[in-house]
């Protein structure tokens, strides 16, 4: 009797499939992480914004911050990004204020609060 070698056709097939549904998931992971990582940059940007919207707030002589809303579009690469800042003054104090900045883009929002006291520096 001869003995026969290799694979038979089923188990061929078998072994092509389970190779697909790994690349499938493998290639759904990549897909996956990469928005995540989209996502985390466009975060990252969005709280370098605020931050300097904060911060031009804070340098400010005390008596020069006005209450209000402001509206700035800046451009990072090729994403907008709309930093609205509100100021309102003696909250939650007399003599302090209160910074709200919200940062907003094509797919997510940012939001933060900061409080300035009058005798910062």
């Amino acid at each position: 009797m001869k003995r026969e070698c290799g694979f038979t056709v089923v188990e061929a097939l078998v072994g092509m499939a389970l190779i697909a549904l790994i690349l499938l998931f493998e290639t759904n992971g990549r897909i996956w992480a990469m928005r995540e990582n989209m996502q985390t940059r466009y975060m990252h940007n969005a709280t370098m914004l605020a931050q300097l919207e904060v911060a031009k707030a804070y340098w400010q002589p005390f008596q020069f911050v006005v209450a209000g809303t402001t509206t700035t579009t800046y451009k990072v690469g090729a994403h907008t990004f709309t930093v609205q800042r509100t100021v309102t003054t003696d909250i939650p104090l007399i003599g302090t204020d209160t910074v709200h900045v919200d940062v907003t883009w094509d797919s997510g929002a940012y939001s933060t609060d900061t409080i300035i006291e009058g005798l910062r520096r």
